[in-house]
C-alpha cells in the first residue's frame, strides 16, 4: 500500500497515509507486518540522495522506525537507524519567486472580463499568505502573518517573504490549471 501512495503527486496524501500507518502501529496489538513497512520506509524514504522533501512524511516515517526499534521489532543496524534521524539532506530551490513573478503568474486583473470568476480566488490566496511586511506595510494577510509566518520565528537568516512567495508557487503549481 505505501508503495502505491509514495507515487502519488500529491505530498498530502502520502503524509496522511503515513499517519494512518502510524496510528495503526500505535494501537495494534499484532505487529507481524511492521519489519516489512519499517524496511520499505528506511529504504525508500530515508535511504535516499534527498530524504522525502515533506517534514510531517519524514516526522511519521521516523516515527514508525523509532517504535519499532524500541520495541525490538526491527533489527536494524546503528547506521540504518542513523539514515532515519535528523538532520536530512534536502536540496534548497535554486530560485525563489518575487513578487513580481508571483503577481505575473499567478494574479489577476478585475477589470480584464475575459477571466473567469473562479480563477480570483488565486487573489485571495496570495493576499492571505502575505507576511507581515511581504507587500510593504500594513496590507498582511492573516494566514501568511500570523500562522506562516510565526511557525518560522525561532529561525534565522531567513527571508520569510520570499518562503511565502515558495509557498505559494508550491501550491499553484500543484493546483492551478492555466486555462
Amino acid at each position: 500500500m505505501l508503495s502505491t501512495f509514495q507515487e502519488v503527486d500529491d505530498p498530502y496524501v502520502f503524509e496522511r497515509v503515513l499517519a494512518s500507518v502510524y496510528g495503526a502501529i500505535l494501537s495494534s496489538q499484532s505487529h507481524e507486518s511492521i519489519n516489512e513497512i519499517s524496511s520499505f520506509i528506511l529504504s525508500n524514504i530515508f535511504a535516499k540522495e534527498e530524504v522525502y522533501p515533506n517534514v510531517l512524511v519524514r516526522d511519521f516515517a521516523r516515527n514508525i522506525i523509532e517504535y519499532a526499534n524500541s520495541h525490538n521489532l526491527v533489527g536494524f543496524s546503528e547506521s540504518e537507524l542513523k539514515l532515519a534521524r535528523p538532520s536530512y539532506k534536502s536540496v534548497f530551490p535554486k530560485t525563489i519567486p518575487s513578487n513580481e513573478d508571483i503577481d505575473n503568474e499567478y494574479a489577476n486583473d478585475y477589470e480584464d472580463k475575459t477571466i473567469p470568476k473562479h480563477r480570483f480566488a488565486q487573489d485571495k490566496i496570495i493576499d492571505s499568505m502575505t507576511t507581515e511586511y511581504g507587500r510593504g506595510t500594513g496590507w498582511y494577510g492573516d494566514f501568511g502573518r500570523y500562522v506562516f509566518q510565526s511557525n518560522f520565528s525561532n529561525w534565522s537568516n531567513i527571508n520569510i517573504d520570499k518562503l511565502s512567495n515558495y509557498a505559494v508557487e508550491i501550491i499553484f503549481g500543484a493546483v492551478v490549471d492555466k486555462d
